[in-house]
């Protein structure tokens, strides 16, 4: 691999390989959440449960590439604070606040409680919001990391201390405590450890977002791409296999590989982001891809308002079918119902 300079430089032109990875990206997240009440339900090992196995196993790359492709953009580009405090903080406060107030009706309308109600609004809202208050985290400490990674040095040692603690050593912790035989409370007292310094979520996708920006202007070579694909590859494989086969051993189905914060998922995530990076060319599927990236954040906060609230009135079918159905059905009617939502202008802000 060349190497690159850690000097930031903003893109002179739309990069058409993010919009592709976005829409893509985006309709496996729901396929996550179409399969995950399967996979948490059905019997490890049974047919049914190998299948939702797979489209989990084949999906978990998805948020890194989103935070990968924000990291790409915004530690490219040269803004004043209130620019970027206008443009992004405060749109993505402005969405959780509506998306947390929207979710909360709908609860009231499904028997929920007025506390309910109101911890929904103020602690958090729907669990897949999670995203959103994690970027708003990473969006705030984007002024610093990028005076920190300046010199290439600095970007190299960012990414190693971001990939130690926040994907390696949590990692570690979780294999230990999952498998059947624990080891003397070393996994217990590992995971009070590292939550005593803090070391959650933000540490390991900060690695994703710095990661991304490294990727973006990295230039890399015929051989070593092919290295990261094998290894991309290799990957997806053992995230599969490993989730079945801990599920298994312990006779309950097993989260610890397919979990964004993971090895095998930084494996899968680089693979397919260099993939994109050189390989994304011009045709109609590529220009559909990129139309419908727009809509990308629109889709992702209103896909579950569907799927747990229209989707589940369907009749059941086979996994193998209605894992796939439900997801093409909810991406599409998501994508339309968003394309005339942003025709609406106080409602555009939210989509």
């Amino acid at each position: 691999m060349k190497k690159t300079s850690a000097s930031t430089s903003t893109p002179e032109k739309r990069v058409y390989y993010f919009d592709a990875l976005r829409t893509v990206a985006i309709f496996f997240v729901i396929i996550i959440h179409c399969a995950a009440a399967y996979f948490m339900t059905l019997s490890p090992g049974s047919r049914s449960w190998l299948i939702t196995n797979f489209f989990e196993s084949i999906s978990r790359w998805a948020v890194p590439i989103f935070v990968m492709i924000s990291g790409a953009l915004h530690l490219s580009k040269d803004r004043d604070l209130n620019t970027f405090f206008k443009k992004n903080i405060l749109r993505i406060v402005t969405i959780l606040l509506s998306w947390n107030l929207i979710y909360g009706i709908v609860g009231l309308i499904n028997g929920s409680s007025l506390s309910d109600f109101i911890c929904n609004i103020i602690g958090g809202g729907h669990y897949h919001l999670w995203f959103l208050y994690m970027l708003l985290g990473l969006y705030i400490l984007t002024p610093f990391i990028k005076s920190f990674i300046k010199t290439p040095k600095n970007l190299k040692l960012f990414l190693i201390v971001s990939f130690i603690f926040g994907i390696v050593l949590r990692d570690f912790s979780e294999i230990l405590t999952a498998l059947p035989s624990h080891f003397m409370g070393v996994e217990s007292g590992l995971n009070n450890a590292l939550k005593s310094v803090g070391f959650g979520s933000l540490i390991g996708h900060s690695f994703y977002y710095v990661l991304g920006y490294y990727l973006y202007h990295k230039t890399i070579d015929a051989k070593n791409r092919k290295r990261l694909y094998i290894a991309g590859l290799i990957g997806l494989l053992f995230t599969f296999f490993a989730t079945w086969g801990l599920s298994v051993a312990t006779s309950s189905p097993a989260v610890v590989f397919i979990k964004d914060l993971c090895i095998n998922s930084v494996l899968v995530s680089v693979g397919l982001f260099t993939f994109a990076k050189y390989h994304t060319s011009e045709n109609d599927i590529t220009r559909l891809l990129i139309w419908a990236s727009k809509y990308s954040l629109g889709i992702y906060v209103m896909h579950l308002l569907l799927l747990e609230n229209v989707f589940t009135l369907l009749p059941s079918l086979p996994v193998f079918i209605d894992i796939p159905v439900k997801a093409v059905s909810c991406f599409f009617v998501c994508l339309i119902l968003t394309f005339y939502l942003r025709k609406i202008p106080f409602l555009r802000k939210i989509v």
